[in-house]
């Protein structure tokens, strides 16, 4: 088992603030050889035999051997020692999924963003919710309640669609991007999408390109808005204060 840094001091008598000063290179020359930061010799040849013996273990592997030995090294202490001999393997890293967005939107009313943020409104919790078009960035319908539901998201396409003067009966209505949380994803909002002949879709889970134009407007309004005010005195203030 490995040792927190205020047990590993305290057993070699060194205090705090002296493996501070240097750890941070503050103290004058080089770490003491008792410093428990610095690997003894004995300690280099054990790094040395396994890897030796196992070549195409990473630092990591080889620091879980050392440990199921009984000598506990951290992974970056094994990796130094790798990386001072020529032995670290270099390896490349994977293209984040994320960063690709999942859609390419060409024209309004093809796809709508939906989602909601806490504001306070005196001293309670209350939530915005927002639907954005894709492609120009409009808002087309935005929510001030005090409890989020099926029916808030229904409510809300609905005023979408009536502010941009697209009728329920009308074919092509714009697809509708949420996230999974329960009122996105309950079977009377989905009986809705159903109904009205529009598509109901999901983003996956830690990819926030799925629902990026709302997540962007989400981190702007925080940052310009909602965290500058706190909480807003009555809903009608918050209503107006948010272009309602």
């Amino acid at each position: 088992m490995g040792r927190t840094v205020t047990h590993a001091v305290a057993g070699l008598g060194i205090g705090r603030a002296s493996d501070y000063r240097w750890r941070h290179g503050e103290a004058e020359g080089a770490f003491p050889a008792h410093h428990p930061r610095v690997l003894r010799p004995e300690e280099w040849t054990v790094i040395d035999q396994v890897k030796e013996q196992q070549p195409h273990l990473r630092h990591r592997r080889i620091q879980g051997l050392i440990q199921a030995m009984g000598l506990y090294l951290s992974a970056s202490s094994v990796y130094k020692r790798l990386k001072a001999r020529g032995w670290a393997q270099s390896s490349e890293r994977r293209p984040a999924p994320w960063k690709e967005p999942r859609d390419e939107v060409v024209r309004r009313h093809v796809m709508w963003g939906c989602d909601w943020t806490q504001r306070r409104i005196a001293g309670l919790r209350w939530y915005l919710l927002t639907l954005i078009d894709f492609f120009s960035r409009l808002v087309v319908a935005h929510r001030l309640v005090p409890s989020v539901h099926a029916g808030e998201v229904k409510a809300l396409y609905q005023e979408g669609l009536l502010s941009q003067g697209i009728e329920l009966t009308a074919s092509g209505k714009p697809e509708l991007r949420a996230d999974r949380g329960s009122p996105n994803t309950s079977w009377v909002t989905k009986e809705f999408f159903a109904i009205l002949g529009a598509e109901l879709s999901f983003a996956r889970v830690r990819r926030p390109t799925d629902n990026a134009i709302t997540e962007r407007f989400y981190g702007t309004i925080k940052q310009e808005e909602i965290y500058l005010v706190g909480s807003y005195p009555d809903p009608r203030s918050g209503w107006q204060e948010i272009g309602g």
